[in-house]
């Protein structure tokens, strides 16, 4: 009875990942999709608030944190905006625009 139990909630588990972890990757896309349009419409302070809510939904989402390092430059916020270069740093080092961007 027990080994059946804990067979269905490992199950459950199992799904719950899978249809949990697609939704929050492309909400973090869309917010991504909405800082990028931001920042071609200039709208530096929007696009830093898109950013992280793309980085709240995935903390390793490189890109998000390399736009909002950028758009945060633009804002002339450089102390913010190295620490979100080094966040990018520390989920991939090998990305050459970082270290130039930082």
């Amino acid at each position: 009875m027990k080994r059946e139990f804990y067979s269905s909630m490992v199950s459950l588990l199992f799904v719950l990942v899978i249809i949990c972890s697609p939704v929050s990757a492309l909400a973090a896309m869309e917010w991504f999709d909405k800082g990028c349009s931001f920042v071609g419409a200039g709208k530096f302070s929007e696009s830093v608030n898109a950013f992280e809510e793309a980085i709240n939904l995935d903390p390793k989402f490189v890109n998000a944190w390399i736009n909002k390092g950028s758009a945060l430059n633009e804002l002339q916020q450089y102390s913010d905006a190295v620490l979100a270069f080094d966040q990018a740093i520390l989920i991939d080092p090998t990305i050459s625009a970082v270290w130039y961007n930082k």
